[in-house]
């Protein structure tokens, strides 16, 4: 999209300004009054912190960085608002100031890619983030402290980029792994020198902040005895790859017009280029359906709509085989958009590793846990076709505007 500095800031302004007016009239609707799901948790602790009490709620499992930035946001604005008390309404006002913290972040993200930033609606109606925008859920400020943190270390300020993932680590524990991302991309830029002990001292010292990041997480890890601050039999950390699957199987169904259109490059890759990748593709779906076991209690719930879908492909007849299918076009897929992407392969190819690793550590299956993965495909694979893009980003408005409706009708998220 090749318009001036002035156009560009103007559409920003637009967007903010929609975000505003958006926001606020869902945040207002009566059917809204009650707290959904979490936000019992994080509002709740919001309010002690702006009491200035700092006991833990019993079930917040993340350090309170989300709480400690929400309850400071609230507490500088309220001398000019003049509120009584902390409520719901404040907390999701506040993440509505997120989402448009999250817009300028992801459009000076797509400045420095060099990606087109009509690329910011496809973040912001992205289905499986879009509806908690204007919750109390520690998702988008999450979000903003990664993108953030991987623009810092895209322009090679990796000591302000580990400060960064540090604000991030203290909104969710699991954004550790992301400091691995970062020290693979840092290992590919070095490929081409000689392997030499000067260039190896050289690699640490530039990336010091991040193994200094690495060892602080390991002491807490020690002191905590355990990742999760509290409800800690519900969030254990260990291998499991039952999030892996679900993703491999949710990503065909969110992305389904970039697949189709794939679909002729995806034949002619493999053809010639990539068959022990559709070997690989076609065994590991097998094997990740076929081993597709939910254990654990929060995924029994079926009031939950990805906990129906997950049901459906781990137990069906007709779920199991389709989740084969699924699976083995979303590895085919992924691998195709990584070798079209030629400025971004190596990102790519490591983002995919890496957000593997950050699923398997999560025994809860959920859909919040790709958000960070799926928004990073969506910055980094290069688009080009503008048709299959609107084509897309028809298919997220739909897609969100069902499940906005499911959140007002009560279908989805029981109270």
């Amino acid at each position: 999209m090749n318009v001036t500095w002035s156009k560009e800031y103007f559409f920003l302004f637009l967007i903010s300004a929609a975000i505003l007016i958006v926001g606020f009239l869902f945040i207002s609707d009566d059917r809204l009054e009650k707290r959904i799901v979490d936000e019992k948790v994080h509002v709740t602790q919001t309010q002690r912190l702006y009491k200035g009490r700092t006991e833990p709620v019993q079930r917040l499992t993340n350090i309170p960085g989300y709480h400690y930035a929400t309850a400071g946001i609230l507490t500088v604005i309220e001398p000019i608002l003049g509120f009584p008390q902390v409520t719901s309404f404040h907390v999701r006002a506040v993440a509505i100031l997120y989402t448009i913290l999250l817009l300028l972040t992801v459009f000076a993200l797509l400045k420095q890619i060099g990606e087109p930033i009509r690329k910011i609606f496809l973040v912001l109606l992205l289905p499986i983030l879009s509806p908690y925008l204007f919750l109390a859920y520690t998702e988008t400020l999450s979000l903003i402290l990664i993108l953030l943190a991987t623009l810092c270390h895209m322009r090679k300020y990796h000591l302000f980029s580990a400060l960064v993932l540090l604000l991030a680590i203290l909104v969710r524990q699991d954004n550790i792994i992301w400091v691995g991302l970062f020290l693979l991309w840092s290992m590919i830029s070095h490929i081409n020198y000689p392997r030499t002990l000067t260039n190896l001292r050289s690699f640490f010292l530039h990336n010091l902040p991040y193994f200094a990041l690495l060892c602080g997480f390991a002491l807490f890890t020690l002191v905590n005895s355990g990742v999760a601050i509290g409800d800690r039999d519900a969030h254990t950390v260990g291998i499991d790859f039952n999030n892996v699957y679900f993703f491999l199987v949710l990503f065909p169904v969110l992305f389904l017009p970039m697949i189709i259109n794939s679909l002729p490059s995806i034949y002619h890759t493999l053809k010639r280029r990539l068959l022990p990748i559709s070997i690989f593709s076609i065994l590991f779906g097998a094997l990740s359906i076929s081993d597709f076991q939910l254990n654990h209690s929060y995924n029994i719930n079926p009031l939950f709509l990805h906990n129906k879908i997950l049901h459906f492909f781990s137990d069906s007849t007709v779920g199991i085989p389709l989740g084969i299918i699924l699976s083995v076009l979303t590895i085919l897929f992924l691998c195709v958009k990584a070798y079209e992407s030629k400025k971004y392969t190596y990102q790519l190819l490591t983002l995919y590793v890496i957000s593997a690793i950050s699923l398997a550590l999560h025994p809860l299956v959920e859909h919040r846990y790709a958000v960070i993965p799926a928004v990073l495909f969506i910055l980094f694979a290069q688009q080009k076709n503008k048709v299959i893009y609107y084509l897309q980003l028809t298919y997220f408005a739909l897609i969100t505007s069902f499940l906005y409706w499911a959140i007002f009708a009560e279908r989805i998220f029981k109270l």
